[in-house]
């Protein structure tokens, strides 16, 4: 390792403002094109090519800024808590919960938008580091950062054993000699917790997928209860997960309130005219450089109509296309397949978030929870404007009125110039109910509500 100082040992891990080049250069991973597609059966070709796609990560300037304000929170932590040797020594024996920690960070986005990959980038961008030399000390380990995944684990037990313990190893052989209530372990496992995170030099604590615990009773509870403990560990704590779990904090008591979602982050959507979505689109076209036969210049704004920017969607459409092309007997892709797929019943759920998305850009009003974003107070330079999203809906009006009024030998030159359509549903007679022929006076009202008292 090269000479340092005990300061610098923990603080220049995290760069400092770092430019978006210097973050690309860490965290992309380009496209890899894939060899011998058309090969195998369609079912296995569209899982390679999905695979290859997912492979995929380009650094968006919203990710760039994102990561830069996480190194910079891991560096302000090392600079407070790791400036020499002798605060960074007292504190290993030290496992009394931290009284002025920084409030928690909430980074949250869309289902799919990339928070896990996001996560992921920000290992990359930091790295690892060799053990340190500390006081005498070989082998110290050197971590900056934990990650942990929340999932269906629902205690902090679960959560903090894989990062403390060997595998397979028993709490209760670890700690002590003979059994002890569970609280007591839940004591000393915290203790230990905060002496590791110190010794090993953790500045910052990712956990992920938070939403899952959502779906487990007394859940609002449960996820306040495991965010303090997870707080009270000493490390800058970054708790990830989708709107729907923030709208259920947001129910909570004000001063969880105040402690939980005071530092929010947000993920947008890139916007459907920007660079970084073009550039993405190209990234992924390459991947698959004799299938797609498609032009990120000039498909973007359809392609983002299609998905609103969402990277999963937009794989996901990629790859029903190329499966539903190849089940045709057809190797490539091109937009007029696209716009099929799109309109297939396998995407008509994301299709239905979609127009769900489009809706609440326009009328500024939440459709539903989990696509509504709690902090809609924050700027959001990178997504797509409700003004042009309601150019875009008064234009599908205005189609679909023309449409409407053209002949039946103009509509079906038309439908042969765009391909098939979905079939139109069946026709449904109607039954026309007769209207009285004679006016309605005040003596025939008269008249009727006599015979209506007569029938009583």
């Amino acid at each position: 390792m090269k000479s340092a100082t005990p300061a610098t040992i923990w603080i220049d891990r995290f760069p400092e403002s770092p430019s978006n080049d210097f973050i690309a250069n860490r965290i992309k991973i380009p496209a890899k094109p894939i060899i011998g597609l058309g090969v195998g059966s369609p079912d296995v070709d569209a899982r390679r090519l999905e695979a290859g796609l997912k492979q995929v990560y380009f650094p968006t300037s919203n990710v760039c800024d994102i990561l830069r304000r996480f190194s910079s929170i891991g560096r302000a932590h090392a600079m407070e808590h790791f400036h020499d040797a002798q605060s960074y020594v007292g504190g290993v024996y030290d496992d009394i919960a931290p009284s002025t920690n920084p409030m928690p960070i909430c980074f949250t986005a869309l289902a799919g938008a990339g928070k896990t990959q996001l996560v992921r980038a920000f290992e990359r961008l930091i790295g690892i580091f060799p053990p340190n030399n500390i006081a005498g000390v070989d082998g110290i380990p050197n971590i900056p950062g934990w990650y942990m995944r929340v999932n269906e684990r629902a205690s902090i037990n679960q959560l903090l054993r894989p990062i403390l313990e060997p595998a397979n190893c028993n709490l209760n052989e670890q700690f002590e000699s003979a059994p002890s209530p569970k609280s007591h372990d839940l004591v000393r496992l915290l203790k230990k917790a905060r002496r590791r995170a110190h010794r090993d030099g953790v500045c910052v604590a990712f956990a992920d997928e938070f939403q899952f615990l959502t779906h487990s009773q007394d859940a609002t509870a449960l996820i306040t209860k495991l965010l303090y403990q997870l707080w009270t560990l000493g490390p800058r704590l970054v708790f990830v997960s989708n709107y729907s779990l923030i709208h259920t904090l947001k129910r909570r008591p004000d001063q969880d309130k105040d402690r939980l979602l005071s530092n929010p982050i947000v993920l947008h959507p890139c916007a459907y005219d920007s660079a970084d979505w073009t550039e993405l689109l190209n990234e992924l076209f390459l991947v698959g450089p004799d299938v797609f036969r498609l032009n990120a210049a000039q498909d973007s704004e359809a392609l983002h109509q299609f998905t609103f920017g969402v990277n999963r969607r937009l794989v996901d459409l990629l790859v029903l296309a190329y499966r539903m092309q190849r089940k045709a007997q057809k190797a490539t892709i091109t937009f007029a397949d696209i716009e099929r797929a799109q309109r297939c019943a396998e995407y008509s759920m994301h299709r239905e978030t979609v127009n769900l998305l489009t809706e609440q850009s326009i009328t500024k009003k939440m459709a539903r929870p989990d696509l509504w974003c709690p902090f809609q107070s924050m700027p959001q330079n990178n997504v797509i404007h409700s003004d042009e999203m309601l150019d875009r809906f008064e234009s599908k009006v205005q189609n679909d009125q023309l449409r409407s009024s053209l002949t039946p030998k103009e509509r079906s030159a038309v439908e042969s110039i765009e391909g098939p359509k979905h079939k139109s549903k069946a026709r449904v007679n109607v039954v026309s109910i007769g209207r009285p022929k004679a006016l309605l006076t005040r003596e025939t009202l008269l008249n009727g509500e006599a015979c209506f008292d007569e029938t009583m």
